[in-house]
């Protein structure tokens, strides 16, 4: 990565070839060639290659995973599931919330699947 200093405690950071600057802690899904920060601000910035940009946002990959959860659990369903579960549930509580809590890994994992396929122009037809 390529750092100029600049007045005013900037600094101009440029990506190298091939790589792509992130702020780190954050989604690493728009490849930033060029940018400005403040100098003490350095160490929060990496730089990654191209191929470690995600092929959907965080944003995409929940807004999936909340349109699958919906199509078994309505919110309504969902909220006495979990007060059911910590209000000191019976047994039969604390199995439809084992079976809930299954069914969101489930839709997690098929988010993911769906969100890669699209992004990889493959057709689930």
């Amino acid at each position: 990565m390529k750092q100029k200093r600049l007045d005013n405690n900037l600094v101009a950071l440029e990506a190298d070839e091939g790589r792509f600057l992130h702020m780190i802690g954050t989604d690493a899904t728009t490849p930033l060639r060029k940018t400005t920060v403040k100098a003490d601000a350095l160490p929060q910035w990496e730089e990654l290659p191209l191929d470690a940009i995600p092929p959907y946002t965080e944003a995409e990959y929940e807004a999936r995973v909340e349109a699958l959860i919906r199509e078994r659990y309505s919110v309504s369903q969902e909220f006495a599931l979990i007060n059911n579960a910590m209000a000191g549930a019976t047994e039969r509580h604390r199995s439809e919330y084992d079976a809930y809590q299954e069914y969101r890994e489930q839709c997690k994992r098929s988010a993911r699947e769906q969100l890669e396929r699209e992004k990889n122009g493959i057709s689930d037809e």
